[in-house]
C-alpha cells in the first residue's frame, strides 16, 4: 500500500491562463492522510507546496507549510512528531523528500 500511494506523482497544471509547467504534488491519497495527520498536530490550514533546486532540478521537495500557536518547547514537540509520523505515512524508502515550515504566530 505505502509502493502505491508513496510512488505516485500526480502531474498537474498550474492554472494562469497560459499553459504552464506541470507542478508536482503528492498522490491523492498520500495527500489527504498527510493533510490528516499534520492537522492533528498543527490544526490549522496546511499548504503542501513542490519546490525544487535550481541547481539540482531532480532535487525536488514537498514543502509542508503550517502555523502555530504555543510555547517554543512544545512546537518543537510537535515538529518531532511531524517527522516520526511522516515516516509511518511515506516510508523512508518512498524517493521523495518531505520538509515542515512551522510559522510561529
Amino acid at each position: 500500500m505505502l509502493d502505491e500511494i508513496a510512488t505516485e506523482l500526480e502531474l498537474t497544471e498550474l492554472a494562469r491562463g497560459l499553459e504552464s509547467p506541470a507542478t508536482p504534488k503528492p498522490a491523492p491519497a498520500l495527500h489527504d492522510r498527510l493533510v490528516a495527520m499534520t492537522t492533528i498536530l498543527f490544526p490549522c490550514r496546511v499548504r503542501i507546496e513542490s519546490e525544487v533546486d535550481p541547481e539540482f532540478p531532480e532535487d525536488r521537495r514537498f514543502v509542508v507549510e503550517v502555523e502555530a500557536e504555543g510555547e517554543f518547547r512544545d512546537i518543537i514537540e510537535r515538529e518531532l512528531q511531524w517527522h516520526d509520523r511522516l515516516w509511518e505515512i511515506v516510508g523512508k524508502s518512498a524517493g521523495m523528500q518531505f520538509s515542515l515550515c512551522v510559522f510561529p504566530k
